[in-house]
């Protein structure tokens, strides 16, 4: 089907070139030829130039049928933040005059809570739930860039799931998070809606289920 890629080396030779779904590829390296990989996925194809061939790898890019439609629409008003210790709860704070953030967690899905009350631990977890509350679409995406979040493993992610973020389960990129979020809030600002197409695939920027791919 229709869709946006991207062909770069699929090593540092000049042998064959690999075809990345432009909502799974991230540049993983400065300068080498073969920087381009597909994250969470297999490359959609590999172009192989001495048999003048393209061979395609079955995945879930192309189940999709149908007419391709045109959304016009895009937010500007979206912002990244980048968890890390010992960030301070004012800074969460100052992205209250955005319609929507996407916080890049660590592990399975986690921001500092202070679950257990230390007494020298900065939780952001209120002001979070703050930013929810005041109408500002949160969502998640990991830092790790490969594999899927689970708010429901540890306190942590179970916390920020019960303050209304999005993105359990979910093994999007961090950008394509963004950009989606970009787009969504520009067909939407309804909170329902917004939440059921930040959890629809679009684009194949989601998957149902993992698979083991090399990292």
């Amino acid at each position: 089907r229709p869709g946006v890629f991207v062909c770069m080396h699929a090593s540092t030779n000049d042998g064959p070139a690999y075809i990345h779904l432009g909502t799974r590829v991230r540049k993983m390296h400065t300068s080498r030829r073969d920087a381009f990989k597909s994250i969470n996925v297999p490359p959609v194809a590999t172009v192989d130039y001495s048999k003048k061939r393209i061979e395609y790898t079955a995945g879930e890019w192309g189940t999709r049928k149908g007419e391709m439609k045109f959304a016009p629409g895009f937010s500007d008003n979206v912002a990244m933040l980048y968890i890390h210790p010992g960030i301070k709860p004012e800074i969460v704070r100052k992205f209250s005059e955005y319609d929507g953030v996407v916080l890049l967690v660590t592990g399975l899905g986690h921001v500092p809570t202070n679950p257990f009350g230390d007494k020298h631990a900065k939780p952001i977890l209120n002001e979070v739930g703050e930013l929810v509350d005041s109408g500002v679409v949160v969502v998640a995406a990991p830092q790790t860039i490969n594999g899927r979040l689970n708010l429901n493993v540890y306190t942590a992610g179970r916390m920020l799931k019960e303050k209304g973020v999005i993105g359990h389960g979910c093994d999007w990129l961090p950008e394509t998070a963004f950009v989606k979020l970009c787009w969504v809030l520009g067909q939407t600002k309804e909170k329902k809606k917004v939440e059921e197409l930040m959890y629809t695939n679009i684009a194949g920027e989601l998957s149902e289920r993992s698979q083991y791919v090399d990292f």
